[in-house]
């Protein structure tokens, strides 16, 4: 990419900066944007959560990581050919799903109910943020099965893989309550 090269040849921007083993870290101000975090050779964009070695650690090998420009530097935005190169494109919005009516309807409800159970029940070690996932997932089902039925159904399972009942409860609410 030719802004990559022209960025690494012509200087970085005054920005917090540190030496690393294989390179250097480079930190930036940004706001709000979905980034993709391998859009790029040779560059790994870290955000949201991820972290990354700092100063004064010292590596495996020896290496010590060392500002080249200090963290009292103000942070620089994040150049625009980045945000274009890395950005995720928006998610279609999904129509919302056409429940049948009647008895039909309530068949199709309760095996989406029976399928979220069972997903849940094998989620692993995220049990909070499956149980909230299941249960937005489940929210366009509560005029057909009822909040409390669907509620219960998940909490029971919820609980039953370790979370409290307050957890659970908090989870799902949060969950059905959510707007599409």
């Amino acid at each position: 990419m030719a802004e990559w090269l022209e960025f690494t040849e012509t200087g970085r921007p005054n920005t917090p900066a540190v030496r690393s083993r294989r390179g250097m870290h480079l930190y930036f101000a940004y706001h709000a944007y979905d980034l993709k975090y391998d859009a790029l050779s040779g560059m790994e964009l870290l955000s949201d959560g991820r972290s990354c070695t700092a100063p004064p650690s010292i590596h495996e090998t020896g290496h010590l990581y060392r500002w080249i420009t200090p963290l009292s530097v103000p942070l620089a935005p994040l150049p625009d050919w980045l945000i274009r190169a890395t950005t995720r494109p928006p998610r279609p919005v999904r129509p919302p799903t056409e429940i049948p009516t009647g008895e039909r309807g309530e068949r199709y409800a309760l095996g989406a109910l029976r399928n979220k159970l069972q997903e849940l029940q094998m989620c692993g070690e995220r049990r909070n943020d499956a149980t909230h996932l299941a249960a937005w997932r489940l929210r366009e089902f509560v005029p057909v099965l009822g909040y409390e039925r669907i509620a219960g159904e998940l909490e029971a399972v919820a609980v039953s893989l370790g979370l409290s009942p307050t957890e659970a409860r908090g989870a799902i609410r949060s969950g059905l309550s959510a707007q599409r």
